[in-house]
C-alpha cells in the first residue's frame, strides 16, 4: 500500500512539474509572470519549464539556479513589446533578485525575448 502511495505521489508532483508554465503561456506578459513566480518560490524546473531550452538541459539549467540561489524577491512587467509577426516579443520587467553573490537585494531591468512554439509562449534565454 505505502509503494502505490509513493508511486502516486511521485505521478502527482511530475505532472505538476510538467504543467507548472502551461497555464501562464497564452500570452507573453503571462509567461514572463509564471517564471519569475517560480523564481520567486525557488521551483528552478517550472521556471526552466518555461523556457525554450531543451529537456535535456533541464537538470543543468535547474541546478545552475539552484546553486546560485537566485531568488526573484520582487517583480513588475513594464511592457510587451510584439513582433509585426506575431511570434516574438520582448517583455520588459523590472526585477529585484537575489542570489549566492549578493544578499542584499539587487534591481534591474531584464528584457526577456519570448517566442511562440507550438502554440504557447516560452522564454528563449
Amino acid at each position: 500500500m505505502m509503494r502505490h502511495l509513493q508511486r502516486l505521489l511521485l505521478i502527482v508532483v511530475a505532472m505538476l512539474t510538467l504543467a507548472s508554465c502551461n497555464h501562464g503561456d497564452k500570452t507573453p506578459e503571462g509567461v514572463a509572470t509564471t517564471f519569475l513566480e517560480a523564481l520567486s518560490r525557488g521551483d528552478y524546473d517550472a521556471a526552466y519549464s518555461c523556457t525554450t531550452g531543451p529537456e535535456s538541459d533541464r537538470e543543468t539549467v535547474a541546478g545552475y539556479y539552484k546553486q546560485m540561489q537566485l531568488v526573484v524577491t520582487d517583480y513588475r512587467v513594464n511592457s510587451v513589446d510584439m513582433d509585426p509577426d506575431g511570434q516574438h516579443a520582448v517583455v520588459n520587467v523590472t526585477t529585484t533578485m537575489t542570489s549566492i553573490f549578493n544578499a542584499q537585494a539587487a534591481t534591474s531591468d531584464e528584457h526577456y525575448n519570448a517566442v511562440l512554439v507550438d502554440g504557447r509562449w516560452r522564454l528563449d534565454l
